[in-house]
């Protein structure tokens, strides 16, 4: 018992000398290239030889960015789904979205897609509260043929419901925002 103790104590020195505990303190450098980077170095506006550089973090460049740039895996799945629906498999077309909105479930494009088809399927409670969320998650100002497609989802989902005046008003929000 002794031997096992004195032989953590002599190990424990030799361990806390070989860990650093202030990575997260310690800013990365600038990487360039065409590969996501966690920060993007750009040069300062006007002089493009000055060294003072400006390091932007990639996180804000892409929330510029996001709107209209379309994620490779939502839009293999808003594909592979399409082209289940033209085959005729509705059904296998609404679980390739909402395996879709299990992987990414902020993308609005894949909400108001499952929206779409459960407004085909008769489903109209469902497929206006799908298009509201689509909506909810949409930055304001930014895709309008989206809002505008989950504008017209919502006016037949209210038809269908009998809700004619509230159907109307979302058929010209949809008209406004083409």
């Amino acid at each position: 018992m002794i031997y096992r103790t004195t032989g953590y104590l002599f190990l424990l020195p030799l361990l806390s000398g070989c860990v650093d505990l202030s990575p997260y303190q310690q800013i990365p450098a600038p990487v360039e290239g065409n590969y996501p980077s966690v920060y993007r170095q750009s040069a300062p506006a006007g002089n493009v030889n000055s060294q003072a550089a400006k390091v932007t973090p990639h996180h804000e460049v892409y929330e510029e960015k996001r709107a209209t740039v379309i994620d490779p895996v939502v839009l293999a799945l808003v594909n592979e789904s399409k082209a289940t629906e033209q085959r005729g498999g509705i059904s296998s077309a609404i679980s390739t979205l909402e395996r879709g909105v299990r992987i990414r479930p902020r993308d609005p494009l894949l909400w108001g897609r499952l929206a779409k088809l459960r407004l085909q399927q008769d489903k109209p409670v469902l497929a206006e509260n799908l298009a509201r969320k689509s909506l909810a998650l949409i930055k304001s100002g930014t895709n309008r043929p989206l809002q505008s497609s989950n504008w017209l989802v919502i006016a037949g989902a209210l038809k269908q419901q009998g809700k004619i005046k509230e159907a109307n008003l979302a058929s010209q929000k949809a008209k406004i925002l083409k």
